[in-house]
């Protein structure tokens, strides 16, 4: 990838000197990284009526299939890394992203779909090991955790443009659009990123420079074998279980429990996510530096104290039901939450040896993904199932009460229509004519069970009908409400970690 490449950078005065440069262009990468991948929340709904999809399959969609695919290339790609030109690599990645990114909008089916969106996950592999293994030999161990923060930054900065520009894109052309104008970009900022941008030499920032080549296996085996990661790592995956699990699920709740329209939230999410995540995420690599450099045991503190707080403040927020009280305590749990991975990622490079860096990247992206993006929007879509299949039986056993009580089958379909009950789509007077002729009046339970399941499945199946109507309403809520009540004890892994921390040695006397 030396084609039109500016060159190397050798020495730590070149590299003060370009490293500002770099760290935006790489922070831009991340942002765009995040738009193509954070769009899709902000277009579920269409997506969702077009393809005629329950929320157990958007969260497949949004989290397993992608996290699958995203953690399972990250291994050989930080290899590639570790061992060849990283920003090459970060280049030829962004490019493939991208491209599928715009070829989403081209699917005609779930299938395809989920195929465009694994070739995502196959580009946007190569994005983050490469560029932290960059930022940490442009920066000194002291300003690492600052540095990597806001490069991660760019995670929310992505969110912000995604949510703002999908949601507006999809309501005033369509969802198909919207894939297409984010996705082109990226590759302007490829050929912009191989034109301009060093890279530094492996190890330049105050270590040996190592050519060093080690597997995963290796990596893997060697923070593996630290008490320490394996105690924040998991932490690392049960805290983005929640801000996946919640994040990506907060469009469609805007939507189904306060009928917020999709411009709408697009702003006023994507606005509150961006701002409250970039905040998060650097404050907390400022403060982890600060505070480590008294303690290293704060650059696991911090995040642990940040979801702690946190955790209450998302339920608050989802229980209330004022739109702009729910997104301001979102706002505030975020940038609590966002804390944890500059401190996360500064900490682990410091515990494996400058041609590690990369691969171990790529050990800790695998357990955070894998447990957070790959199964947190994925539950939440389950649990939100479950909670409208019970949505629905509830609303049957209103239906049959009522049936029970009517002395007429057309005073029966006036009153489940005033209910909100029923419409043309679920279940009409015809149906109820039937139903009522089966046996209501003579108290068959036969027949009345056979109708309980015609009525149950018939709300259940007509979305967004069971979604908008009674408990049918709040059924994301309290999927997303478990989802943080589940995991918060887990918080006490940060902790752990934190004692574990390797001692730090005393340099030898001159």
């Amino acid at each position: 990838m030396g084609v039109f490449s500016p060159g190397n950078i050798t020495t730590m005065e070149e590299a003060r000197k370009h490293r500002t440069y770099a760290l935006v262009i790489l922070m831009l990468v991340y942002a765009f990284n995040f738009i193509d991948r954070r769009i899709l929340t902000i277009l579920q709904t269409p997506i969702k009526e077009e393809f005629n999809l329950n929320d157990g399959q958007l969260g497949l969609l949004t989290g397993f299939l992608f996290a699958l695919v995203y953690t399972g290339f990250g291994i050989p790609v930080a290899r590639i890394a570790d061992s060849t030109n990283r920003k090459g690599v970060i280049v030829v990645s962004l490019t493939i992203w991208s491209a599928f990114t715009a070829i989403s909008g081209l699917v005609t089916s779930y299938f395809q779909l989920a195929l465009a969106r694994m070739g995502v996950g196959v580009g946007e592999a190569g994005g983050s090991p490469p560029a932290h293994a960059i930022v940490s030999d442009l920066y000194e161990p002291e300003k690492r955790a600052r540095a990597l923060a806001i490069y991660s930054s760019g995670l929310y900065l992505g969110t912000l443009l995604g949510n703002v520009g999908g949601g507006w894109l999809s309501e005033a052309f369509d969802w198909r659009t919207a894939f297409m104008v984010v996705g082109i970009p990226g590759i302007a900022l490829a050929i912009l990123m191989q034109m301009t941008m060093k890279e530094p030499i492996r190890g330049l920032s105050g270590l040996k420079p190592s050519t060093e080549k080690i597997t995963f296996m290796e990596s893997f085996r060697h923070l593996w074998s630290l008490k320490s990661f394996r105690f924040y790592s998991i932490a690392t995956g049960v805290g983005t279980f929640v801000t996946y699990g919640v994040g990506d699920w907060m469009v469609p709740f805007m939507e189904r429990s306060h009928g917020m329209s999709r411009t709408e939230i697009g702003f006023t999410y994507g606005m509150v996510a961006g701002i409250a995540g970039a905040i998060g995420t650097i404050g907390g690599g400022i403060f982890a530096d600060w505070l480590g450099k008294r303690d290293k045991r704060w650059q696991l503190w911090i995040p642990m104290w940040g979801k702690f707080i946190g955790g209450p403040i998302f339920i608050l927020g989802l229980l209330s039901h004022d739109p702009y009280i729910a997104l301001t305590c979102y706002g505030i749990g975020l940038t609590l939450a966002a804390a944890y991975l500059g401190p996360s990622l500064a900490v682990t490079h410091s515990l494996v040896p400058p041609g590690m860096r990369a691969m171990s990247s790529a050990v800790l992206f695998l357990i955070l993904n894998m447990i957070g993006l790959g199964l947190g929007p994925l539950m939440v879509g389950m649990a939100s199932d479950f909670f409208n299949d019970a949505a629905a039986c509830n609303m049957a056993d209103q239906a049959v009460q009522a049936a029970r009580s009517c002395a007429r089958t057309e005073n029966l379909y006036a009153a489940l229509k005033e209910a909100g009950m029923v419409t043309a789509k679920t279940l009409n007077s015809t149906d109820l004519t039937a139903a009522y002729a089966s046996g209501f009046q003579t108290g068959d339970m036969a027949r009345e069970a056979g109708l309980h399941g015609q009525l149950a499945y018939s709300f259940r199946t007509m979305f967004p009908h069971i979604e908008n109507i009674g408990v049918g309403r709040d059924a994301l809520r309290w999927a997303m409400i478990a989802c943080v009540a589940i995991t918060y004890p887990l918080s006490i892994l940060w902790h752990m970690g934190a004692q574990a921390l390797p001692k730090p040695t005393k340099p030898e006397a001159a």
